[in-house]
């Protein structure tokens, strides 16, 4: 995989920060599913696996969760990847080491890696789909069907959303309370906010895809 562009986190960073400082914290809620099923997904109290304790059939089970978030079912699976990232997860690992893995698991999915992390590390791993690759990835045509690329420009997401301004974060997070109903962490606010307003739209899968010339 290639180094992360620090060109790109920091673009990334003011796009995210302007995005932040133009949205009102005042606004009215949104009621979709990601919205209603969110916290009940998260690995609190009662849920969480500390490290050391992970198993082939809990990272299954939580990865079955994950597709209730994604439109379709997985198409593939790789025993070897998902074995491979239980060691991982009861080694603590970083995000650096954990992504290229949990994207290998099922059907090479970078997306459903992001979901299956997040969940477990809600505070320093958000989430990421093509509609983010879209929006902040305007010169893509690949829609993250190239993996390494893919785990590389989730990373610089991961990095760019970190590098936000503290007091910045806490304004979208109190975007998220206004717009949810419920407090979230600033990796997660960020990441909806983007998710739902990025780029001047209003709706998730908004954002035109650009064609291939």
């Amino acid at each position: 995989m290639k180094a992360l562009s620090q060109t790109k986190i920091q673009q990334l960073t003011l796009e995210l920060e302007r995005l932040i400082r133009r949205t009102p914290t005042e606004t009215s809620r949104i009621k979709d599913f990601y919205v209603f099923s969110y916290p009940h997904l998260l690995a609190g109290e009662g849920r969480r696996v500390e490290a050391g304790c992970w198993t082939v059939e809990e990272v299954a089970r939580r990865f079955t969760s994950v597709y209730g978030w994604m439109p379709c079912s997985p198409k593939s699976h790789n025993e070897a990847a998902i074995e491979q990232l239980v060691g991982l997860l009861n080694a603590d690992a970083s995000l650096e080491a954990l992504m290229p893995v949990a994207s290998s698991c099922l059907s090479n999915s970078l997306v459903a890696a992001s979901k299956f992390i997040h969940w477990e590390r809600p505070t320093t791993a958000p989430m990421f789909d093509s509609n983010l690759e879209a929006a902040y990835w305007p010169e893509t045509t690949t829609r993250l069907a190239y993996l390494p690329t893919a785990v590389r420009r989730y990373l610089e997401w991961a990095a760019a959303i970190q590098a936000v301004a503290p007091e910045l974060k806490e304004r979208a997070q109190r975007w998220a309370l206004a717009t949810f109903g419920y407090e979230v962490s600033a990796v997660r606010a960020i990441e909806a906010m983007a998710f739902y307003l990025g780029r001047g739209k209003s709706s998730p899968g908004a954002v035109p895809f650009p064609q291939a010339a």
